[in-house]
């Protein structure tokens, strides 16, 4: 009875040293957008210092602020934020300023993106940049779209056939930009002109989302014929079928970052410090690079992607498209509010 006592309390202790190491396992929770953190590299940081992520998504920037605004920031170690937005929640409370001295892979990153937004130098670490553009099936349109005009003012052939992104603010961007305005106007007449061209669209457009990047996608079955997309989106479609093809136009576009973010009110800061400078260990940057076909800020990663991933137009794209975009900024208070409501008036 001795022994038998005693394996039953070796067992006993063993199961609950268990529960006790699961209950205690420390926890980094990010915000950020859905599908866009491998699985293998989330597990493998899981791995390496026996702990857990967990991802809360959003589906817009609006979104975004709205989910922070709602829990006072509170909730989360890390969020995925757009440089346009960086000064803003820097201002509402919701970021705490990066300590770069923490980060030993801070020294991969280059210069321009870690100063492209207002608050980026002091809040911010760049994961990804890219353009917007135009995703569409070549197989099925007589002529490939040049122009934003051609999707904004399409032909009767396109009508229903079209897909716009799910975010109001980014097609008025973009509509902005078809109209030969600054992506980052502020005019009130333009604004409105923008706000015209986007509701008398609303005939031709079929859905308001971001496209499929699976077989499922409308764009692979040919219901979509033309869609507003990101381009490594673009690209990642193109994959289940050789007919859909991406477009930059002519007019420029909106030149988006989009930054990793301390929350102010962390509750893993340290824990937090640690996936940022995994993620930008040069062959991790790679990794993800390759995973969602965009470029890297890690400019120690260019040595190791291969030459066809960055002599990819779409991916890394030219100068004269780069000069003809723009980064959007931080706007006035009573801009952001004007243009809130248009851009809810555009989706709705």
């Amino acid at each position: 009875m001795k022994v038998t006592f005693s394996i039953i309390t070796s067992f006993f202790l063993f199961f609950l040293s268990l529960t006790i190491r699961a209950d205690n396992i420390r926890e980094l929770v990010i915000l950020n957008w859905a599908d866009y953190m491998p699985v293998e590299i989330i597990t493998e940081f899981e791995q390496r210092h026996q702990v857990k992520i967990r991802e809360v998504y959003y589906e817009s920037d609006e979104d975004r602020t709205q989910v922070l605004v709602n829990s006072n920031g509170r909730g989360y170690d890390l969020i995925m934020v757009s440089g346009g937005d960086l000064l803003s929640y820097s201002q509402f409370g919701f970021l705490a300023p990066i300590q770069y001295q923490k980060l030993e892979n801070y020294k991969h990153l280059e210069p321009r993106w870690l100063s492209a937004h207002e608050g980026a130098a002091e809040y911010a670490l760049p994961f990804f940049w890219g353009t917007l553009g135009i995703a569409y099936r070549k197989d099925l349109l007589d002529t490939a779209p040049n122009s934003w005009l051609d999707i904004f003012k399409p032909d009767k052939a396109l009508q229903g056939r079209i897909a716009m992104m799910a975010d109001g603010g980014e097609i008025l961007r973009i509509a902005l930009k078809a109209l030969g305005y600054s992506v980052n106007s502020e005019t009130p007449k333009e604004l409105k002109e923008a706000q015209q061209l986007a509701l008398a669209q609303k005939a031709y457009v079929k859905a308001y989302q971001y496209i499929q990047i699976d077989a499922s996608s409308e764009l692979v079955s040919g219901e979509i014929w033309a869609s507003m997309a990101y381009n490594g989106d673009a690209i990642a479609v193109q994959e289940y079928s050789d007919n859909i093809a991406f477009v930059v136009p002519e007019e420029g576009t909106y030149l988006w970052v989009d930054y990793w973010t301390l929350a102010a009110k962390a509750k893993e800061p340290e824990l937090a410090y640690q996936f940022l400078d995994f993620i930008s260990r040069p062959d991790i940057a790679v990794r993800l690079a390759q995973a969602f076909y965009f470029a890297s800020p890690n400019r120690s990663a260019a040595q190791l992607l291969p030459a066809d991933f960055l002599s990819d137009p779409a991916i890394y794209p030219p100068q004269e498209i780069i000069e003809k975009s723009e980064l959007y900024q931080q706007l006035s208070p009573k801009a952001v509010r004007r243009r809130n409501i248009i851009s809810r008036s555009i989706l709705q």
